[in-house]
C-alpha cells in the first residue's frame, strides 16, 4: 500500500505505538513516529496470514518479504533508491 497525505500520520503512528509495545525506549520511539516523514513515498507491504494445511505462516511472511525484495529491485533498476525499514517492528501483533 503507498502511504501518503494523511495515511504517512497515521502510518507514524502506529509505527510508535509498536514501538513502545516492544520496549523500545524514548529516543526509539521518536524515531519511529518520524520514519515515515523522511521519505517522498512510503510503500508498506502487509502479510495477512492464515491458517493453512499447505502454506505455513512463515512462508506467507516470506513471501511478502520476496515481493517486497523484487519491488525494491525494480525500483533501483529504474534509478531510484529504496530501502527496506522497520523490520524489527514486524512482530508486533497490531
Amino acid at each position: 500500500m503507498i502511504c501518503e497525505g494523511d495515511g504517512l500520520t497515521r502510518l507514524s503512528t502506529i509505527l510508535a505505538e509498536a514501538a513502545q509495545a516492544n520496549g523500545a525506549d524514548e529516543t526509539a520511539v521518536k524515531n519511529a513516529k518520524n520514519a515515515p516523514f523522511r521519505a517522498p513515498m512510503v510503500v508498506a507491504v502487509i502479510a495477512r496470514t492464515r491458517v493453512h494445511d499447505k502454506v505455513p505462516t512463515i512462508e506467507q511472511h516470506i513471501s511478502a518479504g520476496c515481493a517486497t525484495h523484487a519491488m525494491q529491485m525494480a525500483a533501483v533498476a529504474q534509478g531510484y533508491q529504496a530501502f527496506g525499514a522497520l523490520a524489527h517492528l514486524h512482530t508486533t501483533p497490531r
